[in-house]
């Protein structure tokens, strides 16, 4: 049995928390990430988080407020900004643990995406439904490197549970062929969109 949860995020769940879209999808989602959090706070995980994710994340808000406009004022994506920027620099204000441990990419997660490629490249893109006759974009470069630290962390933390945690259904779709056809190289992933809290993995 394990004894601990590595859970490492991706932006597009370290952003979740802050989205301004009350969608019952989007409230369901957070509690997911509510319950890792939980986790942590407990002992009974660990959270990496990519540095290049906090960049992601950062710009993802900028698009949800300039191009997309779903804050309703500036003030809106400027208190988003600042607390996105308390969760990544600072420990926990109750219990004084760090929220999240930076994981900074090396070379061996580089020779690690060469077991991606094929896999993502042969594997069709999904119709877009918003945009009939066109289709969703492929896994970006961070996706992909995303996917190999997750490799990595098997390697290191041999028998624990590893996961992924994203909210992109492509990196999940990828993730997930991986995982199923070499579950020992590959990290299993999570979807808190597509996962209830109790589903969650326990140690």
């Amino acid at each position: 049995m394990s004894t601990m949860i590595y859970y490492l995020l991706d932006a597009s769940a370290l952003v979740l928390k802050h989205s301004p879209d009350p969608d019952d999808s989007v409230e369901r989602a957070k509690k997911v990430m509510n319950a890792i959090e939980a986790q942590r706070k407990e002992n009974e995980a660990v959270l990496f988080l990519p540095n290049f994710c906090v960049v992601e994340a950062f710009n993802t808000l900028a698009k949800w407020f300039w191009r997309e406009k779903r804050f309703r004022t500036k003030e809106q994506y400027e208190a988003a900004c600042k607390a996105l920027e308390r969760d990544v620099k600072r420990v926990d204000e109750f219990d004084d643990q760090r929220r999240f441990y930076a994981y900074d990419l090396h070379r061996y997660h580089v020779l690690n995406c060469n077991k991606v490629f094929e896999v993502e490249h042969t594997t069709g893109l999904e119709p877009d439904p918003k945009y009939p006759g066109r289709f969703k974009s492929p896994l970006s470069t961070f996706d992909i490197l995303i996917i190999a630290m997750g490799m990595e962390l098997m390697k290191t933390h041999a028998g624990q549970e590893i996961r992924i945690v994203t909210c992109d259904r492509r990196l999940v779709r990828i993730a997930e062929k991986l995982s199923n056809d070499r579950p020992n190289e590959f990290a299993g992933v999570v979807n808190p969109y597509q996962i209830s809290r109790d589903a969650l993995p326990r140690p």
